[in-house]
């Protein structure tokens, strides 16, 4: 196998998903500092504190996707994919945005399972199809299951959105 990287890994964006949470009662005060607590200890890469803080978080409001993507990345963080999934999976459940979808479908990578992977890959496209890091991942897969002239295609559309890797792929193996 050529030295393809999977994807660029579990990342952190913060445009558009940073919630305003629109509640007015204490407990949405208490909610966005949990969270933002949350925050600066995994930013500290503190992360038991971190996954304190955004559990505390959750339980005061189980309806916010984006409390449970932040815990997502923090169990990636600790090497729990099992935790990860569910906690993106249920962020997709509440809310589906291209980067939960995004992320998962690198964790299905990950198990080399890339029929779910492009499944996941394609609905983050169907939501937002400007999300470049998608269109790299999404070759990756393809690339790994055989399908080079897919992979490709998919590589040429992560260049257009300057994703770091697609050049380097398309010069190696889309010549």
């Amino acid at each position: 196998m050529n030295n393809v990287s999977l994807g660029l890994g579990l990342i952190l964006s913060f445009i558009g998903l940073y919630p305003s949470f629109g509640q007015t009662n204490s407990d949405s005060v208490e909610f966005e500092r949990l969270l933002n607590t949350s925050i600066d200890f995994y930013r500290k890469k503190e992360l038991d504190s971190a996954l304190f803080y955004v559990n505390s978080a959750i339980q005061l409001n189980s309806t916010s996707d984006y409390a449970y993507f932040r815990r997502s990345l923090i169990h990636e963080k600790l090497m729990n994919p099992a935790g990860t999934f569910a906690d993106l999976s249920t962020a997709i459940r509440l809310n589906p945005k291209a980067i939960y979808y995004n992320n998962r479908g690198l964790l299905y990578s990950f198990k080399e399972n890339y029929k779910a992977a492009l499944f996941d890959f394609n609905l983050a496209i169907s939501i937002d199809s400007t999300y470049g890091l998608t269109y790299y991942n999404k070759g990756s897969a393809l690339y790994y299951m055989g399908e080079l002239s897919a992979a490709c295609l998919s590589m040429q559309k992560a260049l257009i959105y300057e994703i770091d890797g697609s050049g380097e792929f398309l010069n190696e193996f889309c010549k």
